[in-house]
């Protein structure tokens, strides 16, 4: 295969990665058929990364948050509940993952994740994103259910606070329930009370 083919394949590969279907073993049927792609949700977490770190935006850590899904093209957006379950299952798709990431890496001829590629807080930040827009869409097909995601609120807001947006971040929670419908009150728990006395600001 001459550099010139086997560079078109590789392209395609990467082109192809952004498919992945999110949410495909959901137990909610609404989320499970929402056909939402990695390459969707990574174009939101760079929309959030500029309005939430204005003064942090660079060039690597929007490439990460781009290629941070990509290599789920091998196998899938793997539940989460499963590779919690199984040790050996998160080894292999870790592996695999990894694999994957290293091959896109040396055909872009750019390192994405590799040490020192980024920093500590910028894969903290794009983790925190990671479930930000995860939460921001489930409200938007499914508001009803957002009681059920208390712990995800909470890991979201912990996390926002160690890196300085808290407040950012919760009142953007709070504008997301309030418009997508849902009536989950933030101040109902104990670990996002300090949310609760905003949420009047999205009651009109």
């Amino acid at each position: 295969m001459s550099k010139e083919i086997e560079n078109a394949v590789e392209t395609f590969t990467l082109w192809r990665s952004g498919f992945v279907n999110r949410y495909h073993s959901h137990h909610e049927h609404s989320l499970r058929n929402s056909a939402d792609l990695t390459d969707a949700h990574s174009a939101r977490m760079v929309k959030l990364l500029l309005s939430l770190f204005k003064k942090e935006v660079d060039l690597q850590t929007v490439l990460y948050i781009i290629m941070h899904d990509a290599p789920e093209f091998a196998a899938g957006d793997s539940p989460h509940h499963a590779k919690n379950k199984s040790p050996e299952l998160k080894k292999a798709l870790d592996n695999l993952e990894s694999n994957e990431m290293k091959r896109f890496e040396f055909h872009c001829s750019r390192s994405f994740t590799y040490p020192g590629a980024v920093t500590d807080r910028q894969k903290d930040i794009v983790r925190m994103l990671d479930q930000l827009d995860s939460l921001l869409f489930q409200a938007s097909i499914k508001p009803e259910r957002m009681g059920q995601e208390q712990t995800l609120i909470a890991g979201i807001l912990s996390q926002a606070s160690k890196l300085g947006v808290r407040q950012d971040v919760g009142l953007l929670i709070l504008r997301a329930f309030r418009f997508y419908g849902s009536n989950y009150d933030l101040g109902s728990n104990p670990k996002t009370s300090d949310m609760g006395m905003q949420s009047e600001a999205y009651r009109v």
